[in-house]
């Protein structure tokens, strides 16, 4: 009776995800990893391929893709750190895969329907800067230079979904009423880039401003960039919270202060995260709690 009872369970999260791909996809990604984490690696990753399989061969191709490239990521991701406790070499190696495959079905599913993945991100640029200029005409943009910055902008997307995985976890968990011992123990406060990584970010952003007349390297420059906003935005996320944690916020105004950052403030909080590699603030909070 409880092997059955498992197997509902893995059933009705793979549905959620399919339902849940239909809309911003990254927001299953807490479901894929509570779904690894709870059931045999096996029967997790049959499942997810079925459903996988049921929506490209309903003609749901492109949101079979999107649920495919998040469950690439969290459940390789899920994989390496589960056995080697490596955060950024499993992140890092489940990104890479993620992403190729993604890129590839996608080209060969539009090559499939006479066009290619540069042609139609070309013309949906194309349809949204003129959408913007007709409601202000000084906005000026290149779609060229845009649509080169899909790589990262994927990237991101993938990494937002994995953040989000680690997250609520907990909370997913909860809600579904599965054993919280194995939920893993991730300290999220901490989180903090390698130094290393500030000098790929100064760097990436000098050449993608001066980049010696050769616009690939600019290009490639722009895309690097745009990673590491993301990532310091994490980062600053977490100094974040560790602050309302040191000064007893309560939920209500996390909250909101979390909407607003989110929707208003993300560079904000990218700068926070960044300036924090030299100001660690979070060892200043944490002696702000100790000696009110």
């Amino acid at each position: 009776m409880g092997v059955i009872r498992r197997y509902l369970k893995l059933t009705m999260m793979v549905i959620l995800c399919i339902i849940g791909s239909a809309l911003p996809f990254i927001l299953v990604a807490p479901i894929i990893r509570v779904a690894f984490k709870h059931h045999s690696r096996v029967a997790f990753w049959v499942a997810f391929t079925l459903g996988i399989v049921f929506l490209a061969w309903i003609g749901l191709t492109p949101i079979a893709i999107s649920l495919l490239s998040i469950t690439l990521t969290v459940g390789i991701f899920s994989e390496i750190f589960d056995k080697f406790k490596k955060l950024f070499t499993a992140g890092f190696i489940s990104l890479v895969v993620s992403a190729l495959v993604t890129v590839f079905l996608t080209q060969r599913w539009l090559m499939s329907k006479g066009t290619t993945l540069t042609l139609r991100l070309q013309e949906q640029v194309e349809l949204v800067i003129k959408q913007a200029q007709q409601m202000n005409s000084m906005i000026k943009l290149n779609p060229a230079h845009l649509v080169g910055q899909s790589p990262s902008v994927l990237v991101a997307l993938l990494i937002l979904s994995l953040a989000l995985a680690l997250i609520l976890e907990s909370s997913v968990t909860k809600l579904m009423k599965l054993p919280m011992e194995k939920v893993e123990n991730l300290n999220l406060l901490s989180f903090r880039l390698p130094d290393s990584y500030i000098w790929i970010a100064m760097f990436s952003f000098l050449f993608s401003f001066w980049n010696f007349g050769d616009e690939f390297l600019g290009l490639i420059a722009t895309n690097i960039v745009n990673v590491m906003v993301v990532l310091y935005f994490l980062q600053g996320l977490a100094v974040t919270e560790t602050f309302f944690v040191a000064l007893r916020f309560g939920f209500f105004i996390r909250f909101m202060t979390y909407v607003v950052f989110l929707v208003q403030l993300f560079f904000l909080v990218a700068a926070i995260g960044l300036i924090d590699f030299w100001v660690e603030f979070r060892k200043r909070f944490v002696r702000i709690r100790l000696n009110p």
